[in-house]
């Protein structure tokens, strides 16, 4: 009867090998409605597996189906956390189907990778063509999809708005590494970061260095981390999304990273083309 007893929320991103385990299951049976479970799904196989192959060829996407329908059961909101890189981009369709028709999702979230990915202007020409079917599909399942890469908010271009313009949960969702040391954000323990240590404390002594959450997000905040001179310009920054400790991990301070600028703006360009038709059809059934 404690307050504490099920007001509390656990996040956790799973790669989905081990659903089929009756002690995991046992555990997201127990505390389903105060586990949020995300399962690392790529797209479709063909390009899912360019990045999760076991090292003796396995693909986890072969593990993760063997159990999906246990996940869809105990998942209050069954979701992918769906990376893209410069391989994604021929798929970008074919992923986008794969993970609304086969895997059932209603809330696709994807998201390009923040490092640099080498584009050329061939990639993104290509990009533009996969968005238009990408939108073009959407509009098809409008009632029953949402998908992240075309999300509302590019639809406010105001670049001088920065007081509330964060991006995550670094600095307030703490992340526990397996030996018990507490960080900011899973972006801030040892296997993303070089030569720094930014933990806030363990499990065993609690939150001892709680000046690191406040340098997190203070240094991180998008009023305050070292931008170029074509950043403050953007008529889209506000909208450029950017992880600030992947920023730290390539210059060792918090310089925004700007890699994937013309990333951002196709999807701002297709963000309107869809809207503004959605709301010209909302307009003429009125």
């Amino acid at each position: 009867n404690h307050k504490w007893s099920f007001n509390w929320r656990i996040s956790i991103s799973t790669n989905g090998t081990l659903l089929g385990d009756p002690a995991v299951q046992k555990f997201c049976n127990d505390y389903k409605e105060n586990l949020s479970l995300g399962v690392s799904i790529d797209g479709c196989k063909g390009y899912h597996d360019l990045n999760r192959v076991f090292p003796d060829g396995r693909s986890s996407l072969d593990e993760i189906m063997k159990n999906w329908d246990f996940y869809k059961e105990i998942a209050v909101d069954a979701a992918t956390k769906s990376t893209l890189n410069k391989e994604a981009i021929p798929y970008m369709l074919e992923n986008l189907k794969f993970l609304h028709e086969d895997l059932g999702l209603q809330y696709i979230n994807q998201n390009f990778i923040f490092e640099d990915m080498k584009l050329e202007p061939a990639d993104l020409e290509l990009l533009d063509e996969q968005m238009a079917l990408c939108v073009d599909y959407v509009r098809q399942h409008s009632k029953d999809l949402y998908w992240s890469m075309i999300d509302k908010r590019f639809l406010d271009r105001a670049n001088t708005a920065c007081e509330d313009a964060e991006w995550c949960g670094s600095g307030l969702m703490p992340a526990v590494a397996p030996n018990g040391k507490i960080y900011p954000c899973f972006r801030w323990l040892p296997h993303s970061q070089k030569n720094v240590d930014m933990s806030v404390g363990d499990v065993f002594s609690g939150f001892y260095k709680k000046e690191v959450f406040g340098k997190v997000r203070e240094g991180g905040h998008r009023c305050n981390i070292t931008k170029e001179a074509k950043c403050k310009t953007c008529e889209i920054e506000k909208q450029c999304a950017y992880c600030s400790a992947s920023c730290f991990a390539e210059y060792g301070s918090f310089v925004r990273q700007t890699h994937i600028c013309e990333i951002t703006k196709l999807q701002d360009k297709w963000a309107h083309i869809y809207w503004e038709e959605e709301s010209n059809n909302e307009s003429s059934n009125a």
